[in-house]
């Protein structure tokens, strides 16, 4: 897996990594200080790797970037794991999102707890995270999916 980062996504980075070093999946990283270098900095590790993981950092990410990462990944073979449904149906393989149902349910109950019963009730660690799926980009990468992870994906492009 691949990654591109700065400074201002660093902690990210991090903790992909540390997930990385548990799983035992090799992760190669390039540090850079903006997004005007995210083409060169792609173009080290374009050819070692066959998934790219986004991290949320605007300055790295925006129109031209993502679609010369999208380009780079349908010519090179490799997919990209976007930071919501939106880079999935612009050419993203997969991307990760909360269930915001569950999130705004969530609030409901802290909001009546609070004014209602007057108790401070604790935020949990809300909502259930849903994936999106791009069928058409992964064929042209490559990659599989289940008939079973299509079934369960919240929204599926490229069919």
């Amino acid at each position: 897996m691949g990654v591109i980062y700065t400074g201002a996504s660093e902690k990210q980075f991090l903790n992909l990594k540390k997930a990385c070093e548990e799983k035992s999946i090799p992760l190669l990283d390039v540090k850079t200080q903006n997004g005007e270098d995210f083409p060169k900095a792609l173009n080290r590790i374009k050819n070692r790797i066959n998934l790219f993981m986004m991290v949320t950092d605007s300055a790295l990410y925006y129109p031209g970037s993502v679609q010369h990462l999208f380009n780079e990944s349908v010519n090179n073979g490799f997919g990209v794991i976007g930071l919501s449904s939106f880079y999935t149906k612009a050419g993203a393989v997969l991307s990760f999102d909360f269930n915001y149902y569950d999130v705004g349910a969530d609030a409901a109950r802290l909001a009546f707890e609070k004014f209602y019963n007057g108790v401070n009730g604790k935020p949990a660690e809300s909502g259930r995270i849903v994936y999106s799926l791009n069928v058409s980009v992964a064929q042209k990468a490559g990659i599989d999916f289940s008939a079973g992870a299509v079934d369960k994906a919240a929204e599926v492009f490229g069919r």
